[in-house]
């Protein structure tokens, strides 16, 4: 029921006892254990145990080790945190592979990322977000590896002190940093290759950390660097109109990635602290895809025509970021931090994409018709922030508030290049820019009170003013458009804690939040994946809001129980629409998005060293529009998923683990119906060379499952997608450390991070 540890003198205390009948038991190294006798508690009157004797042990210890191995995943009251850290299945990996292996997370085949099957999702990397569209981010992630993530920290209804956005909640990576004093650091080193997959590359993987800590100075930086091949294909059958287009695609990617962080923490006395830190990315991609497409009329069981598309691309990617950051705080329970954010982000893209249409009915390779042309899509991006949080505690209550400013420019250029007789002519009628400017003025504050032994009440209230300009310039004749909105929002948040007793808890939660379209969702250009598809941005989207409510139990502080409902209006999906035989990708704000949801999750302890974990989540959502004749959605779903871990710690410093996920069939952009999804892999851990170092080696998607297929019939267009990669892969990895070994990951947290994650895409 309760422990306590004895003073100086032996005395020890056990406040707040109910009534009922208990016994003390003592234990001390090199003495024997005592149990009292039974004590009659009345709960009215403090009760004297008497005194109790420890006898000495007859047992003589030469050296005595206390070893304690920490959970990979806890459940806290308001959060889940997987630590990364030694993990044997995230051991090296990237962080996407990570994020794929997280509990109620799940990343479809498009790269977009679902919180309990809700998306909308914000994702942190020490307290920011990254400024990249949906593809860039997964790239990203993958250039990151996991020897470098501390811990993964999983909020779903997050408070007033955070930015509105974000209806699923909030995913932040913790990445390592030390703060010890002293030289020490790590090396990591990792080597995959696929296994029995259609196509098999080598993946590569190395980091270095280090930190100098000296007192009233810490020094910190870390470099890390991946090279990868990989492979994946994709298959597209539809019926669109008269004809049947059938389309079997494969992608052949070579990414080189480079991404570093370097910062100083200067501690001005006990009150003051100072931190400067730039980080940044360098990756270079390139990828070639090779498209086959039989079109037949339909009714036929021959192909009249054969449309063979090739796409050859080189990406760059380049991000920075440099923060300032000030923190205070004194005894009397006040904390002032200031953030200060200047960021940016370069993208060139080119691309070369020749269609050739061939006579199906001819053994000739002869091309009846040329149509190739080239894409050259740079983007580049600033983003300045600046914040400060104030929060002082009064005896049982903790008052915050403060205020957020942000600025975003994004300038787009497009242009599309036929190419004729070998040359490039530069298509003005599709050539165009778009700017895109965006001003948010925030203010929050909240309130949380502790009322005796039972309750705990949290208010808060933020305000957002937007200011927004989406300017669309076309090279030639054709008349410019300027799209500009101003708008306020209220966003309240609060939640109630009653204990029941010691060992359940009920809480309720209530939050409005907003989330504004990726900078990308906005952009109206047609880009194109071939002769017959293209993607399109709509600079006419308005923001989606959400009301979220969410009743939990915890029990113990380990099985953690919650029934959510959340309501979307003019939510924002990725729809299939056609243009003649063409079709195109866009986004659309449907009517209304409900969904009612159920979790559990909880550490299973079942010995000392066997440790399991168990994540379920049952959603019910209902898509509803209308986009007039043809075009109306009524689509509801049941969706759940499950995720289960086992870790096992045996003699000679090994470690096991086991993990895997399932995913019933479910909704993805509003009208595709998915099948199932599963994962199951394994992996273990063994510390080397005086335990500062550990070798590991892991196998991932290990029946090969991770393939995913498709439906939809919308608009006219009646298609079945199927897909995927070079999921199954062989790891093996080193890590090393040297000099302080503990590493303390900084609490940090940097303020631009709605702007940086609203650059991903969906």
């Amino acid at each position: 029921m309760k422990l306590a540890v004895s003073r100086e003198n032996g005395n020890f205390e056990f406040p707040g006892l109910e009534a009922g009948q208990y016994l003390i038991e003592g234990s001390m190294v090199g003495y024997q254990r005592f149990k009292s006798p039974n004590l009659e508690i009345t709960g009215q009157e403090e009760l004297n145990a008497g005194e109790f004797m420890m006898a000495p042990s007859d047992v003589k210890l030469k050296e005595v080790n206390v070893v304690g191995t920490k959970p990979f995943i806890t459940v806290e009251p308001d959060k889940m945190v997987m630590k990364v850290d030694n993990n044997p299945l995230m051991m090296n990996s990237n962080a996407l592979e990570v994020l794929r292996k997280s509990p109620g997370v799940m990343v479809n085949q498009d790269d977009q990322i679902f919180l309990q099957g809700k998306n909308g999702l914000l994702i942190y990397i020490d307290g920011r977000q990254s400024p990249l569209s949906e593809k860039d981010l997964a790239n990203w992630l993958r250039s990151m590896p996991s020897s470098q993530i501390d811990v993964i920290e999983i909020i779903t209804n997050p408070s007033a002190k955070y930015d509105a956005a974000g209806n699923a909640g909030i995913i932040n990576i913790r990445l390592k940093k030390n703060s010890k004093k002293g030289m020490n650091g790590s090396l990591n080193s990792g080597v995959s290759t696929g296994l029995a997959n259609e196509h098999n590359y080598t993946r590569t993987n190395h980091a270095l950390s280090l930190n100098y800590g000296g007192g009233k100075v810490n020094v910190f930086g870390n470099y890390g660097y991946d090279y990868a091949k990989s492979w994946s294909f994709m298959d597209i059958y539809r019926k669109q109109g008269e004809q049947i287009f059938n389309q079997q695609t494969n992608t052949f990617d070579k990414r080189e990635s480079h991404n570093f962080k370097i910062g100083v923490d200067f501690n001005l006395g006990k009150r003051h602290t100072i931190g400067l830190m730039t980080d940044g990315n360098i990756t270079l991609n390139r990828n070639n895809a090779f498209s086959g497409n039989s079109i037949s009329n339909f009714g036929s069981t021959t192909p009249y025509t054969f449309l063979e598309a090739k796409n050859f691309g080189k990406k760059t990617n380049q991000t920075g970021n440099q923060n300032f950051n000030h923190q205070y705080k004194d005894t009397s329970g006040r904390e002032i931090t200031t953030d200060i954010n200047f960021g940016w982000y370069n993208l060139a893209n080119e691309t070369n994409q020749p269609n050739f249409y061939r006579d199906a009915n001819t053994a000739t390779d002869t091309s009846i018709r040329d149509r190739s042309f080239g894409l050259s899509t740079p983007v580049n991006i600033t983003i300045f922030t600046a914040k400060t949080d104030y929060e002082q505690k009064i005896k049982k209550s903790v008052v915050s508030f403060g205020y957020k400013i942000s600025n975003v420019l994004t300038d787009n250029t497009f242009s599309l290049f036929n190419r004729r007789n070998g040359l490039n002519e530069k298509d003005l009628e599709q050539s165009s820019s778009f700017s895109y400017l965006e001003r948010v003025i925030a203010g929050y504050g909240s309130f949380r009170q502790t009322l005796g032994q039972k309750w705990i009440l949290q208010a808060g209230i933020r305000f957002e003013q937007t200011h927004s300009e989406g300017n669309l310039t076309y090279e030639s004749q054709k008349k410019d458009s300027l799209v500009r909105r101003d708008y306020g929002n209220f966003f309240p948040s609060g939640g109630v804690t009653y204990n029941l007793n010691k060992q359940n808890t009920l809480s309720f939660n209530y939050s409005r939040r907003v989330d504004r379209p990726v900078y990308r969702f906005l952009n109206p250009f047609q880009y194109k994946l071939d002769e017959l598809s293209y993607e399109q941005g709509n600079p006419f989207l308005n923001p989606q809001f959400t009301h979220n409510f969410q009743l939990s139990h915890s029990f113990m502080s380990m099985v953690t129980t919650s029934v959510a409902y959340s309501h979307t209006t003019d939510f924002f999906a990725r729809l299939i629409d056609s243009s003649g035989s063409r079709t195109f990708l866009t986004r659309r704000n449907l009517a209304d998005v409900r969904t009612l949801s159920f979790n559990i999750s909880s550490p299973i302890p079942i010995r000392n060293w066997w440790n399991g974990y168990l994540n379920f989540t049952f959603n019910h959502q209902t898509y509803e529009a209308d986009f007039g004749q043809g075009k109306i959605l009524r689509l509801p779903v049941d969706f759940f998923s499950l995720f289960i871990s086992q870790s096992f710690t045996l003699p000679k410093e090994v470690n096991i683990q086991f993990s895997g996920s399932y995913n019933s069939p479910s909704v993805w952009g509003g009208t595709f119906r998915n099948r199932a999804f599963w994962f199951l892999e394994g992996g273990f851990t063994k510390k080397v060379l005086k335990k500062k170092g550990m070798v590991s080696i892991s196998v991932t998607d290990l029946f090969l499952s991770q393939r995913w297929k498709g439906k939809s019939n919308f608009a006219g267009v009646n298609m079945t997608v199927w897909g995927g990669n070079d999921s199954r892969l062989v790891k093996v990895g080193f890590t090393w450390n040297f000099g302080q070994n503990d590493f303390k990951p900084s609490k940090r947290k940097t303020g631009n991070q709605e702007e940086r994650q609203r650059l991903r895409g969906e």
